[in-house]
């Protein structure tokens, strides 16, 4: 669900102070009722945030950055992911992740942009999106059975005072031994043409290891959220200490 448009700050002064004018219609020493001042107390506090603006057009990392209640703007970079030559997965996922939070801090100066990736590999060999199903089948037969590494980059520019912060998280897991009809069957059930691996975390991909180790859950889902959340609050942004959006 994409969060409300933010109103300028100057609109909302100016309406708190038409309010103010009109306050206490006689007498003085009047304050106006307590609810009053929780509204002018939220849009104070919802101007302190900068424009978060998450550099993904992937639902499952928008989705994460949901859980942090915070206001944020949806914006895909457009960047060329082909690996570098001899470029390790770790490092592809890095790189990728900063050059889209680059190429989107770039237009939009003063905002906090979020760039991440993953990048998954089994046996040496780079898992991409499948795109069909088939692909998703032959995909799975391949990995079945076997151990999966997936490194998910996460990039923050905060573009009020040029720093970054760039980290990756690792997650290892194994998938469980899988026969034919059941990659059909899952691949049916799924649809994870879109994913990199051919299967869904969040999902039903879930019934297809056998067990998985990462320092951060999320690392998984695309997005280490953890790594994140540290980033941001070095930036002077955290939803604990934040009015932050239900």
């Amino acid at each position: 669900m994409r969060p409300p448009a933010r109103t300028s700050l100057a609109a909302d002064r100016c309406k708190v102070r038409a309010f103010r004018a009109l306050w206490p219609p006689s007498g003085e020493g009047l304050q106006p009722p307590a609810a009053t001042s929780q509204v002018f107390t939220r849009i104070e506090r919802n101007h302190m945030l900068p424009m978060i603006i998450l550099a993904s057009g992937s639902s499952s990392r928008r989705t994460l950055l949901e859980r942090l209640r915070l206001p944020f703007e949806v914006i895909p970079a457009d960047v060329d992911e082909t690996p570098l030559p001899s470029e390790a997965a770790a490092e592809l996922a890095s790189r990728l992740s900063f050059l889209k939070a680059e190429v989107v801090a770039a237009r939009y100066p003063g905002a906090v942009v979020i760039g991440s990736d993953q990048v998954g590999e089994c046996r040496g060999t780079r898992l991409s999106k499948p795109g069909t199903a088939q692909r998703a089948e032959e995909q799975l037969h391949l990995i079945q059975g076997s151990t999966v590494d997936f490194y998910s980059g996460v990039t923050v520019i905060d573009g009020r005072t040029r720093r970054t912060w760039t980290a990756v998280g690792h997650c290892e897991l194994r998938l469980r031994p899988l026969d034919r009809e059941q990659i059909r069957r899952y691949v049916a059930l799924d649809r994870p043409l879109a994913s990199a691996g051919a299967f869904l975390a969040e999902s039903l991909g879930s019934c297809l290891f056998e067990w998985a180790r990462a320092d951060d859950p999320t690392t998984l889902l695309g997005m280490p959220l953890i790594r994140l959340c540290a980033f941001l609050r070095e930036a002077g942004i955290d939803p604990l200490t934040r009015d932050v959006r239900n």
